[in-house]
């Protein structure tokens, strides 16, 4: 029987990930495709079927590429990047349910997803990263998203101090400023740590909304694929046209996407489209395919300017707050995109040496969650019951008895089976609860 919260949700731009603590260390609860984190991907199909997560974004894959057939805008069913309108009043259309969705409820619906990967127990309390700079509505909106999720207690956690609690700067630095590097998939974050007597504090934090891995896709897009389509294929009909031209970029996007991986641990990689892929012909009746093969020097020179900008507002931090890199501890990397050496090269050369690469960036915020979230007791209505403490009240209940026989034999018996019908695992927290509760007032009523 859990007593403390123990689970920790990273809820990203484009996606979450969920930990919990198994013997006093933070792992990451795997999805329903085994991997660390899930798409916030959200599709509502012809049968008014809610789907979510990876199959959701495999939706938005076939869509993008059957666009190319006709180059016909339609009405699209499936929704991201809604955690950026989070409290606002912004709603997302559905013609297949025939009505609106808020943030929120959008939300609400990866929470359920992921709280679907937890079959062993009963999770009803949660900590959620938020990033630091969000607002209250936007505190707000993320509480409600998790309340409609079903979550009963819901604590918030900034972004950065979960990366420094995982990081475990609490006990490896005593006084000390910490930089910490926040690189994602659709935002940049940097956020000044202070260590005082292993104290974490948020000194000063800087982000951009609007910069982060997905800038480095659409350069990869714009700067080399399309510039190969138009030198192979005969498509300026396709590319004069804005619309048009964006359905091809949002085609070919997810082959940038993985070339970006891929570069991230080798030398080269090559773009290699399937056939059919670009269901379309250019203008001498050719269908296009990719192979490009792409190099660390050519995607240094797409990538550089990005990661620049991200620097660029790591030191301006530190300025304004009168310190250098010659200041910093270390440099903690969270996201994926801090896995680049291109990138880890430009931060040793402009801000430190001092780069720590001892946590997984890319899980570093859910476990940092889950380890806060092992320092908070669950309010007691919510302590997590399971069949062993089932198992444990009945017999406890029944050596009660023998010892108190002026308890009626009756009562007795209705009592022990009211617990042997809720030890069932699917039964309800609830009641659960509300049997245990029946039966400590009936011992203490006996005592």
């Amino acid at each position: 029987m859990r007593t403390r919260i123990d689970y920790g949700i990273y809820l990203g731009v484009d996606f979450c990930q969920l930990a919990r603590m198994e013997n006093g260390i933070p792992v990451i609860v795997k999805s329903d495709v085994v991997k660390d984190a899930m798409p916030l991907c959200v599709h509502f199909n012809k049968k008014r079927d809610t789907i979510v997560g990876d199959a959701a974004c495999n939706v938005i894959k076939c869509d993008n590429a059957r666009a190319l057939k006709t180059f016909e805008k339609f009405n699209s069913n499936s929704f991201i990047g809604f955690t950026r309108t989070l409290g606002t009043t912004v709603l997302y259309q559905s013609s297949n349910m025939g009505r609106g969705f808020t943030s929120e409820e959008l939300l609400s619906e990866c929470f359920k997803k992921i709280k679907s990967f937890v079959r062993d127990e009963n999770l009803s309390s949660i900590v959620i990263t938020v990033p630091a700079k969000f607002q209250n509505p936007q505190k707000e909106a993320t509480v409600q998203a998790a309340h409609l999720a079903g979550f009963k207690y819901v604590e918030l956690l900034q972004e950065p101090v979960a990366a420094a609690i995982a990081y475990g700067l609490t006990a490896k630095n005593k006084n000390c400023y910490i930089l910490i590097f926040n690189f994602g998939c659709g935002t940049f974050n940097a956020s000044l740590i202070k260590s005082e007597e292993r104290i974490l504090s948020l000194m000063d934090t800087e982000d951009d909304n609007w910069l982060g891995g997905k800038n480095i896709d659409e350069a990869i897009v714009d700067q080399i694929i399309i510039p190969y389509l138009q030198k192979n294929y005969e498509i300026d009909n396709i590319i004069s046209d804005t619309n048009k031209k964006e359905m091809l970029k949002n085609a070919v996007k997810f082959y940038a996407e993985e070339a970006k991986k891929k570069l991230y641990y080798n030398n080269s990689h090559n773009i290699l489209s399937d056939l059919g892929v670009l269901p379309f012909e250019d203008e001498n009746g050719d269908e296009p395919e990719i192979d490009i093969e792409l190099s660390q020097k050519d995607f240094a020179w797409v990538a550089k300017p990005i990661y620049q900008k991200a620097i660029g507002i790591s030191v301006d931090l530190l300025k304004r707050n009168n310190l250098n890199g010659k200041d910093i501890q270390n440099i903690c990397l969270v996201g994926e995109e801090t896995f680049s050496p291109i990138l880890r090269r430009m931060l040793k050369e402009q801000i430190s040496e001092n780069i720590d690469t001892s946590v997984d960036p890319i899980t570093v915020v859910a476990k940092g969650a889950a380890l806060f979230a092992s320092t908070i007791s669950l309010p007691e209505k919510l302590k997590i019951v399971n069949s062993q403490t089932i198992g444990a009240l009945c017999g406890i209940f029944v050596n009660f008895y023998a010892e108190n026989s002026t308890m009626g034999k009756d009562r007795f018996s209705f009592l022990l089976k009211e617990l042997m019908c809720v030890e069932n695992d699917t039964v309800s927290q609830d009641e659960k609860l509300n049997v245990i509760d029946i039966v400590n007032k009936e011992m203490l009523k006996w005592k």
